[in-house]
């Protein structure tokens, strides 16, 4: 199995570095697995995961995208 670091996914998909560590801590990406290397901990995501879905209420924008 193919794996991607949290940056390679957060380029992929078009969101923040924060926002797909969020999504690993929450169990919101299926298979996204914690490792530790030299007491240091990453994300390991599969590579053919898929962005999850907003958990926002259609037609609801992020603060980010009012104006």
């Amino acid at each position: 199995m193919n794996v991607i670091s949290v940056t390679q996914a957060a380029k992929k998909w078009g969101v923040s570095r924060q926002r797909v560590l969020v999504w690993c801590q929450t169990g919101r990406i299926p298979g996204a697995a914690l490792k530790m290397h030299l007491d240091r901990p990453f994300w390991e995501i599969p590579e053919n995961s898929e962005k999850p879905e907003s958990l926002l209420p259609y037609g609801v924008k992020r603060q980010s995208e009012k104006k």
